[in-house]
């Protein structure tokens, strides 16, 4: 169900992270300025034998309300978030025509349980009948979002000489310059697009391309990045749970400055390291409005140590991309019998940029020469990782990248 009816008011959720399950309308004769409606959200894969427990994102727009009528609205059957809520936080509204841009809503929305399930509800006035308000769970930021964003970004550098496939290594570059990749890793389930981002400067780029790996970059070898040797690696990823949309937010954040052209911290971090991004690892949850889980109902954050390239094709990619470059940029099967040696950071050990997520430093040297590479994974989600290393919770922000 993609919309309800009320008279002149509509509710719709036929958008990417649209989500409300079902509405129903609370006749108040008492108050003639209130229109007050309870709402549900679909679970992660509503209606199909994945459906799961997961019931907190919801996402929808409200039209056709009369002027100056106040919405009262109670999302009846979340997981318990007291939490949260207790702490401050709010649904979020934007307004189109209007104002674009999300905010919270003003009045503090009130809780309760109900029969084991989270209530909320919370009250907006609508000032015009002409105009549709969005509500979600918190600000927004979806698979089309993050489509937009990495084209405006690719349009700042696509045009750059070192960015060519024609750039040959012996050219001369500025001191600041930036080098950026877009590529297509893999497809979703749902064949929706995994990117991975490739940024770092022109400094120890070499001519040639990175190994293809299997199953990965169906665009073939010439969508693959350029290899870099004398330098570290950070991989970076985010939204494995769609629902944890801060993390695409911190995500934005380092994107900007790390593609500062004339910030002298961002220049030398970009001379000294390779950046390895996905900013998104669960595009089908996102575009669906699930909360946890992708279109199998399945926790991709539970399958690195034996990530299948059919079922989870993100995490297999992650991961795959993570040992390439652990093996000194070699490829290597990511099955569960892969294994590597943890190297604990010591005190000396720079820090590395964090929302308060999870980290695992590695290092692999080899007795044929490979040079030393040091891996950075850095997982912008505030939950735990299984996998087959250790993981260690970190809290961090970018003025440490002043400590580097």
């Amino acid at each position: 169900m993609t919309e309800e009816r009320f008279g002149s008011v509509v509710f719709r959720q036929n958008f990417d992270s649209g989500n409300f399950g079902s509405v129903e309308k609370i006749e108040n004769s008492n108050e003639e300025d209130l229109l007050e409606f309870k709402v549900w959200t679909r679970p992660d894969c509503a209606g199909t034998s994945y459906e799961n427990g997961n019931r907190t994102w919801f996402h929808f727009s409200v039209s056709g309300v009369p002027s100056h009528k106040t919405l009262k609205i109670t999302m009846c059957n979340l997981n318990k978030q007291s939490k949260l809520y207790s702490q401050g936080m709010t649904p979020v509204y934007r307004i189109v025509p209007g104002k674009i841009k999300w905010e919270k809503v003003r009045d503090r929305p009130t809780y309760e349980m109900i029969d084991g399930q989270f209530h909320l509800t919370f009250t907006h006035t609508v000032l015009d009948s002409k105009i549709t308000t969005y509500f979600a769970f918190v600000y927004p930021f979806s698979y089309t979002d993050l489509q937009k964003k990495l084209d405006l970004i690719e349009s700042r550098f696509i045009t750059l000489p070192w960015n060519l496939p024609s750039w040959k290594s012996n050219e001369e570059f500025p001191k600041d310059a930036i080098y950026y990749h877009c590529a297509t890793l893999c497809h979703t389930l749902n064949n929706l697009k995994v990117q991975l981002l490739t940024i770092s400067s022109p400094h120890g780029m070499c001519a040639d391309r990175e190994a293809p790996l299997n199953h990965l970059f169906p665009d073939g070898p010439s969508s693959l990045p350029r290899r870099f040797t004398g330098k570290k690696v950070y991989f970076i990823s985010s939204r494995v749970h769609p629902g944890e949309v801060p993390a695409s937010f911190v995500l934005n954040g380092f994107l900007g400055f790390i593609l500062r052209p004339r910030d002298p911290r961002a220049a030398l971090l970009r001379q000294l390291f390779v950046f390895k991004v996905v900013p998104m690892l669960n595009p089908d949850g996102v575009y669906s409005g699930h909360y946890r889980t992708d279109s199998r109902g399945v926790n991709l954050n539970r399958y690195y140590i034996n990530p299948c390239p059919k079922l989870h094709p993100s995490i297999y990619g992650a991961k795959a991309i993570i040992m390439y470059h652990h093996r000194g940029g070699r490829d290597c099967k990511c099955g569960a019998d892969t294994k590597f040696r943890i190297a604990r950071p010591s005190p000396d050990t720079p820090p590395v940029i964090g929302d308060g997520s999870s980290t695992t430093t590695s290092s692999c040297s080899s007795s044929t020469g490979c040079a030393k590479v040091l891996i950075k994974v850095i997982l912008l989600s505030p939950v735990r990782v299984t996998t087959n290393v250790s993981i260690s919770k970190f809290r961090a922000s970018y003025r440490t990248l002043e400590r580097i």
